[in-house]
C-alpha cells in the first residue's frame, strides 16, 4: 500500500508485518532478536526474575519423527536461556480445524524439549503463541491461553505448557493491556 500526502511530500510506504516473510524477519532472525525478547516479554507479560534476558533462534523445522509422517514448520522457533521452547506464528486467515494444528505444531516442539536418557522432571516448557488476523472464536476477547487444566479437579497439569491466542481483530484502545503489549498488538493489527 501506498499513501500519498497533499502538497510535494514523497509517498509513504507501509510494509505488512503480517506478511510471512516479513512477520519471520522482524521475530525470526539474528539481528533483530532484542525484538523478539522484547515481544515475549510483553505479549507473555514476563516481569521481574520471570522475564527472559536471553534467546537464541533455533531452526523452525521439525522433522517428521518416521516415514510417513508429516514434518512441521513453524514461522519462529526460540529457546530461552532457561531451555524453554517458544514457538510464534502469524495467521492471516483461521482454516477449518485451527485448533487441530494448533495442538500438532505444539506437541511437535514439545517433543524436541527432552533428549534421550533425560529425566522427565527436566523436561522444559513449551509455549506457542498465535496472532490471528480473524478470530478462531465468535468472542470479543482479545487474548487467551489453551492449556492443561481440569475444571472438575481445579488442577493445572501445566501452568505455563501450552497455546497463547492473541485475536487481532479485537484489539481496541479501550482494552486494558500493558504499554508494550498493546504497541505490539496495534503494531501486528495496523502495519
Amino acid at each position: 500500500m501506498v499513501t500519498i500526502k497533499a502538497g510535494k511530500a514523497k509517498p509513504v510506504r507501509y510494509i505488512d508485518p503480517t506478511v510471512d516473510c516479513v512477520f519471520k524477519r522482524i521475530l525470526g532472525s539474528e539481528e533483530h532478536k532484542y525484538l523478539t525478547l522484547h515481544f515475549l516479554n510483553s505479549i507473555l507479560g514476563l516481569r521481574g526474575a520471570d522475564r527472559i534476558v536471553s534467546l537464541e533462534i533455533i531452526d523452525p523445522y521439525n522433522e517428521a519423527a518416521f516415514i510417513g509422517a508429516k514434518a512441521g514448520v513453524v514461522d519462529v522457533k526460540v529457546r530461552d536461556g532457561g531451555g524453554n521452547v517458544y514457538q510464534i506464528e502469524m495467521q492471516t486467515t483461521v482454516r477449518p480445524h485451527m485448533e487441530k494444528r494448533f495442538i500438532y505444531s505444539w506437541a511437535n516442539n514439545a517433543v524436541g524439549c527432552l533428549e534421550r536418557g533425560t529425566y522427565y522432571s527436566h523436561k522444559k516448557d513449551t509455549i506457542a503463541i498465535w496472532l490471528l488476523a480473524e478470530n478462531l472464536y465468535d468472542t470479543p476477547v482479545l487474548d487467551f491461553f489453551l492449556g492443561f487444566y481440569s475444571p472438575k479437579i481445579k488442577q493445572w497439569l501445566s501452568k505455563r505448557d501450552g497455546i497463547h491466542v492473541v485475536q487481532l481483530k479485537n484489539f481496541s484502545e479501550n482494552v486494558r493491556l500493558n504499554r508494550a503489549k498493546a504497541a505490539w498488538i496495534r503494531f501486528f493489527r495496523e502495519g
